[in-house]
């Protein structure tokens, strides 16, 4: 590698950090989502989150920073969405009351009994709360 390119390189990287870090303070001035944010959000998350949370957890926190959110499982665009397929095949097997039946007895085992082995991940507690607090709304009204 010449002198020359050596400079011309060390040049490009100089500028690329400057409108980099140019780009990440109009950004976290702005109301324009920061992709830096982003990317330090999935970094953070990466290293304290795992397994099926951490789709979730991205999810939630590039929404949080004002990304739209995702479309589903990124495949309904080319016809019905596998996400509601999952649904729809539940409702088919116990229909809506069974569904409503499974959810609630799986909300109270979780009050009853907890997670005492540590099995539910963080986005599986976070929906049985939900759910938990959907009945208690449903059992006041």
């Amino acid at each position: 590698m010449s002198a020359r390119t050596a400079l011309a390189d060390t040049a490009t990287d100089a500028l690329a950090r400057l409108l980099l870090r140019c780009a990440d303070t109009v950004t976290a001035r702005s109301r324009v989502p920061n992709p830096f944010a982003a990317v330090g959000a999935v970094q953070e998350l990466l290293a304290t989150t795992g397994g099926g949370d951490f789709y979730e957890a991205v999810q939630e926190r590039l929404v949080a920073l004002g990304f739209p959110p995702s479309k589903g499982c990124g495949r309904c665009a080319s016809g019905p969405c596998a996400c509601t397929q999952f649904l729809a095949g539940l409702l088919e097997a116990l229909g809506p009351l069974g569904v409503h039946g499974a959810v609630r007895s799986a909300v109270e085992l979780y009050g009853a009994s907890g997670d005492p082995h540590d099995l539910l991940s963080g986005t599986q507690v976070d929906q049985l709360c939900a759910a938990a607090e959907h009945f208690a709304e449903d059992d006041e009204s």
